[in-house]
C-alpha cells in the first residue's frame, strides 16, 4: 500500500513538473501597453506566438499613390502573410484568409485607379457599378465634360453636409469650375474623394473592433499588463 502511495505521489510530482516546465512567458505590446502572456508551449510555439500577433495588428496598407510601391507593398505583404506560421485554431485562419482576401481586391481597384489616371477610364465602368454612388462617379470620369463638372458639383453638395465651414467648399468649387482646369481639377477631385471614398467603402475590410486581440489572448494561461503609457 505504501509503495502504492509511493508511486501515486511520484506521478503526480512528474506531472506538476512537467506542466510546469510547459509553461513559458512571451511578451506582446499594443499602442498603449506592454504585456507578458503565459502559454502552453505543448500547445504552440513562440514562433507561432509572434506570427499570429503580426496577424492579429494587420498593419498591411497599400494606400500608396504611388503605382511602383504598390505592385511592391502588395508582393511583400502578400509573401509575409503567406509566410506566418499561425496557430492552428480556426478563428486565426479565417482571419488570415480575410486579410488576403481584402489585399487582393484592395490591389485590384487601385491598380484601376492608377489606370483611370493614365487615362483608361473605361477601366472604372467594370468594378461595383451594382453601386449606383460609384457608377455615377465611374460614369462621369469615363464621360468628362459637363457630365464630369454635374458630378465635381454632386460631390462637393455632399462634402458640404459634414463640413464645419461649407461655405468655404462651395467657393472653392465655384472658383475652379471656371477655371481653365476645371475639368483636370473636377477628374482629380471626383477620382480621388468621389469614385475611391465610395469605393473604398465597399471593399472586404477587417473591422479592428478589438475582437482580434480578444482571440489572442485567449491563448495564454495568464496574461498581466507590466506597463501603460500615460493618455
Amino acid at each position: 500500500m505504501i509503495q502504492l502511495i509511493i508511486k501515486i505521489s511520484t506521478f503526480i510530482l512528474l506531472v506538476v513538473s512537467l506542466q510546469a516546465h510547459a509553461q513559458e512567458p512571451f511578451k506582446f505590446e499594443d499602442e498603449l501597453c506592454q504585456y507578458q502572456g503565459i502559454f502552453d508551449t505543448t500547445l504552440y510555439t513562440t514562433n507561432q506566438l509572434a506570427d499570429t500577433y503580426k496577424l492579429v495588428r494587420g498593419e498591411y496598407g497599400l494606400y500608396t499613390n504611388d503605382e511602383d510601391q504598390l505592385h511592391e507593398d502588395y508582393k511583400n505583404a502578400k509573401e509575409e502573410i503567406n509566410s506566418l506560421d499561425i496557430v492552428n485554431i480556426k478563428y486565426f485562419q479565417s482571419l488570415k484568409d480575410s486579410l488576403l482576401t481584402f489585399l487582393d481586391a484592395t490591389y485590384q481597384i487601385k491598380n484601376v485607379e492608377f489606370q483611370a489616371r493614365k487615362g483608361e477610364t473605361k477601366e472604372l465602368l467594370k468594378h461595383y457599378q451594382n453601386n449606383l454612388t460609384v457608377k455615377l462617379y465611374a460614369e462621369s470620369l469615363h464621360s468628362g465634360g459637363e457630365k464630369l463638372l454635374k458630378a465635381y458639383e454632386h460631390l462637393t453638395k455632399e462634402q458640404m453636409k459634414n463640413n464645419g465651414s461649407p461655405e468655404i467648399l462651395w467657393e472653392e468649387y465655384l472658383k475652379n469650375s471656371k477655371s481653365a482646369q476645371a475639368q483636370e481639377i473636377a477628374f482629380e477631385r471626383v477620382l480621388s474623394y468621389g469614385w475611391w471614398n465610395a469605393v473604398n467603402n465597399l471593399l472586404p475590410h477587417i473591422n479592428n473592433d478589438g475582437t482580434q486581440f480578444e482571440e489572442f489572448v485567449k491563448l495564454f494561461t495568464e496574461v498581466k499588463t507590466i506597463d501603460c503609457d500615460e493618455v
